[in-house]
């Protein structure tokens, strides 16, 4: 996930940029980060939490949570179950 310095500026796509880079480095630098979708659920522990976002492990991957689509923000280390509308 490389971006430009150009998107960079957009803050929401900077949040996004940091909180993967962050995961990776905690769990390897090919780990394949998704953003969440709608109507699916997830399960799996968090892996970190940013400002804004929330890397959350699911399987060999992870998926992207936007903090501000969630009820509570989830406590790293603990697995929980996300669930899309």
């Amino acid at each position: 996930m490389l971006l430009s310095a150009k998107a960079l500026q957009d803050t929401g796509a900077l949040l996004k940029y940091t909180a993967t880079m962050v995961a990776k480095q905690m769990v390897g630098p090919t780990l394949n980060v998704q953003d969440a979708v709608a109507g699916k659920s997830y399960e799996g522990p968090t892996i970190v939490c940013t400002h804004g976002f929330a890397v959350q492990r699911v399987g060999r991957g992870a998926v992207l949570h936007d903090l501000g689509m969630l009820d509570q923000v989830p406590t790293p280390a603990v697995s929980v179950n996300i669930a899309y509308p």
